[in-house]
C-alpha cells in the first residue's frame, strides 16, 4: 500500500493515516476487551458495587494527565511520544529517562499480553487442557513474530487492522450484556447507582486497578509524522480514547456486577471471566467468539506497542542517544524497521523466560502489566511536569489547568504509593525496585555514550 504523500527521503511515511486508523492506534494499546476479560472482576472484588463510579473518576483523572499531554501535541508533532514533548521543556536528562520509561512500557506490555493471548487460545481450542511450555512458547513466539512481520510491513495495514479487531471485540462483549438470556441482562440498578455500601478504602483500591486499565492511552502521539494533519487528529484521538475506553470500562463494570450477581470471587478465580459470564446467562455460544475476539484484541494490542515503541527508538536515534541505525527508516516500506525487529526481539526475552520457569499466563501477565505500568506513569508524571512548565512560560495556567494537574498529582501519588505497598505478594513487592534498577541502567550508559562522543568530537 502505498500513499501519494509517501517520503522519499528514508524517513516514515508522511501524512498517511486518517482520524480513525490514528485513534486505533491508542485505543489498540489499551486493549479494551482485556478489562471485562481480566481487570474489571478484580476491581469488582475490591470495590463493590462501586466499581462503576471508580473506572468514572478514573477516565477523569486520565483525562486530566491527556490534557497536558495535549499541551504539546496541539503545538508539535513527531514520531518521539511523550519522549519529544519532555525533550523541548526540561533537561535531556529528562527526555532520556522518559524515552527509556516508554521503551520499557511499550516492550513490557507487548511481552505481558502474549500471556492473554496463550489462556484464551486454550480456551478457544483445548478449554480443559493445562497451558505447557511447548504449546506456550508456540503461541508466544508465533504471535509477537505476526506483530512484528506487520508493524515492519506497513503502519496503515497495522492501524486498520486494529481498528477492525477492537470493534467486533466491544460489539461482542456489549451483546453478551445486552442480550437476553438466563441471567441478568443489563438493566437499572439502585443499589450500584447509590454506591451501597462502599467505602473509601475501597474505591482507593479499585481506582489503583482501574487506572491500569488506560495505559498507553497517549500512544497515538508516537504518529506525529504519519497521521493526516497530527496538530488536530492526534490531539483527538488521546482525548478520545480516554472517553471511549472509559464509556466502555464504566458499562462493563456495570453491567458484570450484576451479571456475576454474588459469585464476583468465581470470575475472580476463573482463567476466563467472560466465558463464566457467558455460561451464567445462558449464551453459550458466545464462549468460543469472546475467546476469538480476546485473543485479537491482545494481538493488536501486541501490535501497537511494537509501532509505539519503535518509533520512541527511532526518535532517540535521531536525536544521538542512541546508535544512528535506530533513527534509520526503510526507503520502501518507511517503518522504522531495525528498531521495530529490536522491539520485537525484547518483547520475546520476558515471556520466553517465564516461560520455561513454568509461570501461567495469568502470572505472567499480571507481572509483566504491572512492570509495563511503571515506565507509562513515569512518563506521565515528567510530561506533567513538562506541560505545567510550558503553561507557565505562556502565562496560561489558570485555574483549570491547576485543578488538571493537581489531579494528575494525586492520581500519580496514589498509584506510585500503592506500588510499594508492604501487603503485596513478594514477586510484586520486588518488580518497583527491578524497574528501577533497568531504568536508571539505561538511561546512564547513554548519558555516558553521549558524554563520551561529545569529548570525541572535542
Amino acid at each position: 500500500m502505498t500513499s501519494s504523500a509517501s517520503s522519499r527521503d528514508g524517513g516514515l511515511r508522511k501524512a498517511n493515516l486518517s482520524q480513525w486508523e490514528t485513534i486505533a492506534q491508542s485505543l489498540a494499546v489499551i486493549a479494551p476487551t482485556g478489562g471485562p476479560a481480566m481487570l474489571i472482576p478484580l476491581v469488582l472484588a475490591t470495590s463493590g458495587r462501586a466499581a462503576w463510579f471508580v473506572f468514572l473518576i478514573a477516565t477523569i483523572g486520565v483525562t486530566c494527565i491527556g490534557r497536558e499531554i495535549n499541551v504539546f501535541a496541539r503545538r508539535s508533532s513527531s514520531p518521539g511520544n511523550l519522549y519529544t514533548f519532555v525533550h523541548q521543556s526540561l533537561r535531556r536528562e529528562a527526555s532520556i529517562v522518559t524515552g527509556w520509561a516508554l521503551v520499557i512500557a511499550y516492550t513490557i506490555t507487548a511481552s505481558a499480553v502474549t500471556g492473554g493471548i496463550t489462556n484464551y487460545c486454550y480456551s478457544l481450542f483445548r478449554p480443559e487442557a493445562h497451558v505447557g511450555v511447548v504449546g506456550a512458547l508456540v503461541i508466544t513466539c508465533g504471535a509477537m513474530f505476526a506483530a512484528g512481520w506487520l508493524a515492519y510491513r506497513d503502519i496503515q495495514v497495522s492501524t486498520q487492522l486494529m481498528l477492525i479487531v477492537e470493534a467486533c471485540s466491544i460489539a461482542a462483549i456489549l451483546l453478551l450484556f445486552l442480550l437476553p438470556g438466563r441471567g441478568s441482562a443489563l438493566h437499572f440498578d439502585k443499589n450500584q447507582l447509590l454506591l451501597a455500601d462502599a467505602t473509601a478504602k475501597q474505591i482507593r483500591s479499585g481506582l489503583v486497578l482501574a487506572i491500569f486499565a488506560y495505559v498507553g492511552f497517549e500512544s497515538a502521539t508516537s504518529l506525529g509524522e504519519e497521521a493526516i494533519h497530527p496538530l488536530i487528529s492526534i490531539p483527538r484521538a488521546v482525548s478520545s480514547t480516554v472517553w471511549l475506553s472509559g464509556l466502555f470500562f464504566i458499562i462493563s463494570a456495570y453491567a458484570q456486577d450484576i451479571g456475576y450477581g454474588g459469585q464476583i470471587q468465581a470470575a475472580v478465580d476463573s482463567t476466563a471471566p467472560l466465558h463464566l459470564l457467558a455460561q451464567m446467562r445462558g449464551l453459550p455460544l458466545f464462549s468460543p467468539i469472546l475467546a476469538a475476539t480476546t485473543v485479537c484484541s491482545f494481538f493488536a494490542c501486541a501490535l501497537a506497542c511494537i509501532n509505539a515503541g519503535a518509533r520512541t527508538l527511532y526518535m532517540m536515534g535521531r536525536d544521538g542517544f542512541l546508535p544512528s541505525q535506530f533513527g534509520v527508516a526503510h526507503k520502501e516500506k518507511e517503518t522504522p524497521h531495525i528498531a521495530v525487529v529490536c522491539v520485537c526481539v525484547a518483547s520475546l526475552l520476558s515471556p520466553i523466560v517465564l516461560i520455561l520457569r513454568n509461570s501461567s499466563p495469568l502470572d505472567l501477565y499480571g507481572w509483566l502489566a504491572t512492570f509495563a505500568t511503571f515506565g507509562f506513569l513515569t512518563a506521565y508524571a515528567l510530561v506533567a511536569v513538562a506541560g505545567a512548565m510550558e503553561q507557565w512560560k505562556a502565562r496560561d495556567l489558570d485555574i483549570l489547568s491547576m485543578a488538571s494537574l493537581t489531579c494528575v498529582a494525586i492520581m500519580l501519588s496514589i498509584c506510585g504509593w500503592s506500588a510499594f505497598d508492604s501487603n503485596l505478594d513478594s514477586t510484586y513487592k520486588r518488580l518497583p525496585y527491578m524497574y528501577l534498577t533497568l531504568i536508571a541502567l539505561g538511561t546512564v550508559l547513554t548519558l555516558w555514550r553521549r558524554r563520551g562522543r561529545e569529548r570525541f568530537r572535542l
